[in-house]
């Protein structure tokens, strides 16, 4: 379903990731792993179309989509929910979904902006589709998306990626700054959408989440994938944890 092929990123002189390889199998659950600095940020811009690669391939369904930009990738079914959420905090929750379904569109943005006011058919039944998946969202749609938890905010932002109906689901530090009961009742969704056949990409670096989610997992060191494999064996793996994530394996 999609294919990271030997793909150099640089930023300037500096190379941030060295012929990274990644295959995500159709209805897989993958995890990337690493310490901050080992290339997950850039593994994430390269994939979504935000950095260009300096050589290498991404590929969805075996079309290349490298050097197309963000809005041909989500178009072709890749959707990210970035680290840090990156909600338009003025704007109502119901706001903010719509705008997800803005690069799944041939509307210029200001077309775009209009369908929004008219309640564009195609954009609305998007956002049913979504309350079905997420019905926590409900309740929320009248609401500023500032004022909400981190948790909730959290929860639009998936609901916003959901919004383009992508077959690929990148989710870039899901935990990050949330108490473990919302993390885990968020991970629980991610569970639900990929038993329904959706392809999830999680990056992290709270490991024991990823790799109790994943059913395969890659861990970055340097811009380099230093390991590779089911993600319950390198649970297990003591000297993989040690050297590669810096903790100890766990029972």
């Amino acid at each position: 379903m999609l294919n990271v092929d030997n793909v150099v990123v640089r930023y300037g002189a500096l190379e941030a990731l060295h012929g990274v390889t990644i295959d995500v199998p159709p209805g897989e659950f993958v995890a990337i792993l690493g310490r901050n600095g080992a290339g997950k940020s850039s593994l994430v811009g390269a994939i979504s179309g935000m950095l260009p690669l300096s050589s290498g391939s991404v590929r969805h369904d075996g079309k290349r989509i490298d050097g197309h930009g963000p809005t041909h990738v989500v178009r072709d079914g890749i959707a990210v929910v970035p680290e840090g959420r990156q909600l338009f905090g003025a704007l109502t929750v119901l706001d903010n979904l719509r705008l997800g379904a803005y690069g799944k569109t041939a509307l210029g943005l200001k077309g775009f902006a209009r369908s929004m006011l008219s309640k564009q058919p195609a954009v609305e039944a998007a956002v049913m589709r979504v309350l079905d998946l997420l019905p926590e969202l409900e309740e929320l749609l009248a609401r500023e998306a500032g004022t909400l938890s981190g948790g909730q905010q959290q929860m639009v932002a998936v609901g916003r990626a959901l919004m383009a109906d992508p077959s690929v689901l990148l989710v870039d530090e899901l935990s990050l700054g949330l108490a473990p009961l919302v993390v885990h009742r968020l991970l629980e969704h991610l569970e639900s959408l990929n038993a329904k056949g959706m392809s999830i990409v999680l990056i992290e670096q709270n490991i024991t989440l990823a790799l109790r989610a994943s059913t395969t997992a890659y861990v970055l060191e340097g811009g380099v994938v230093k390991f590779y494999g089911p993600s319950a064996e390198l649970a297990q793996d003591g000297k993989v944890l040690t050297a590669y994530l810096g903790v100890e394996a766990t029972a």
